[in-house]
């Protein structure tokens, strides 16, 4: 017995040992870090317009923002257009795209991505053939998703069963068996073929296991990727499905430089299998600076329902509107800083609502909020380019089809962007691009540069 105490004794002086480093360490950090803010301040106030190689300090402590570092074949944001898909306008995609029913296939923006060709309606049928015949998952990953814990957040459960196909990935066999720089291309081509045929399915699991308990619906070999997606969530609603390809559409790819885009790259870039540098994508698409817009958008506008009621006026919205700026809130969803004109991906969902949820509560609001918003940004924030973007509409028109789980809409995303961020894996292995290793400096540098 006193063996134990002893034991037990040395246990307990450990992890106070350990407790008193690690409060010496926050009572240092905390005790440097005002001085250090106060130096940073001071060269993005005094010093911002310094150049360092190629950019200023001020983009360089700023998120490198609007520093071109990338190549990016895939889509560019146009000021005066709105996002361009190789070229192409959000309403020329839309309307050249061939279609499976009112809205284009999905199949034919992977493949307008990947080749930079608008696809003939065979082109992308035959594309939807392989996407199906490659829609199989694992028993593994099947018994996995089927007893993660509910509470795990869904896009966290979405890169968790991405990470879960690695062991089958085309690309990390063949390099560990030996394959030329100029050939890395092909098994990547294979892994993203697979990894967004079978994306919907994982997404699917998530959603039947998580929030709505059942059976995962089949994969129907004569509907397009969209539809199928639709029906294994159980939803069989023609509209919605047309829905599903639009908004896979637009939400697809936005360059090179946006945060899932970029993480995906940047770990790809290290030779990391498609499934490793997407699963990577995905945890940044959880951030709320970038996928989760939609549903923060979503509790704010549900909100401002609750206390207007759905009979609200302009002029009551524009109250509340300026009591949430007042108290120091944001309202998601609104600005951009790129587009001067409104973003076409907003209105053409916009366009859909009032086909198919004219007379929906929430679709009302986000037309009352998308003629209030902009003028209210712009006097009281002083917000340049004050629009709503993609995200202000896509939650109300998925909770009109009965999605009324928020935290899954991102999910809709990160199935969506894999299309561009497949694409762009493919051209970026296909090009031979290095990896990604830009060299950072200190505070004391930038202080000598600015001297």
């Amino acid at each position: 017995m006193s063996g134990l105490r002893s034991f037990l004794a040395i246990k307990m002086l450990a992890a106070l040992g350990k407790a008193r480093q690690f409060s010496t360490l926050l009572s240092r950090f905390s005790a440097v870090l005002p001085d250090t803010r106060t130096r940073l301040a001071n060269l993005r106030k005094n010093h911002s317009t310094v150049v360092v190689d190629t950019m200023t300090i001020g983009q360089l402590i700023g998120g490198m923002r609007g520093s071109k570092l990338l190549l990016t074949e895939t889509s560019s944001p146009d000021p005066e257009k709105g996002i361009l898909f190789r070229g192409l306008t959000v309403q020329e995609v839309l309307r050249r795209l061939p279609k499976s029913g009112k809205y284009p296939m999905t199949e034919g923006m992977l493949f307008l991505l990947m080749t930079g060709e608008v696809p003939s309606y065979e082109d992308a049928e035959a594309l939807r053939v392989e996407l199906i015949q490659r829609a199989k998952l694992p028993a593994e990953t099947i018994a996995l998703m089927q007893t993660l814990p509910t509470s795990i957040p869904s896009l966290t459960q979405l890169s968790i069963g991405l990470m879960s196909l690695q062991t089958h990935s085309h690309f990390a066999k063949a390099y560990s068996q030996g394959i030329k720089k100029a050939d890395y291309w092909k098994p990547i081509f294979e892994d993203s073929l697979d990894l967004v045929a079978r994306l919907p399915i994982i997404a699917a699991y998530i959603y039947k296991t998580k929030y709505r308990p059942g059976p995962v619906g089949r994969i129907d070999e004569n509907l397009d990727w969209a539809a199928n997606f639709g029906n294994m969530l159980g939803f069989k609603d023609q509209s919605f499905h047309e829905y599903l390809r639009m908004y896979s559409i637009i939400h697809s790819d936005n360059s090179g430089g946006n945060v899932s885009a970029h993480t995906t790259h940047l770990v790809a870039s290290a030779l990391s299998d498609p499934y490793l540098s997407y699963s990577a994508g995905l945890n940044g698409l959880a951030g709320p600076l970038h996928g989760l817009a939609g549903q923060a958008f979503m509790k704010w506008l549900t909100r401002a329902r609750g206390i207007l009621g759905d009979r609200a006026t302009e002029e009551k919205l524009e109250a509340y509107v300026r009591k949430t700026l007042e108290a120091g809130h944001r309202i998601p969803a609104f600005g951009h800083e790129v587009l001067k004109v409104e973003d076409p991906r907003f209105l053409c969902q916009k366009d859909f609502a009032l086909t198919y949820a004219r007379d929906d509560p929430l679709c009302r609001m986000v037309n009352l909020c998308h003629r209030v918003i902009p003028k209210v940004l712009k006097e009281v924030e002083k917000v340049q380019y004050p629009w709503p973007n993609l995200y202000a509409y896509s939650g109300a028109i998925l909770h009109h089809y009965g999605i009324s789980e928020y935290e899954y809409f991102s999910v809709f995303f990160g199935v969506s962007r894999a299309i561009g961020c497949m694409s762009q894996l493919m051209w970026s292995k296909g090009l031979g691009m290095p990896i990604e290793r830009p060299a950072s400096v200190n505070m004391e540098i930038l202080k000598k540069l600015a001297s």
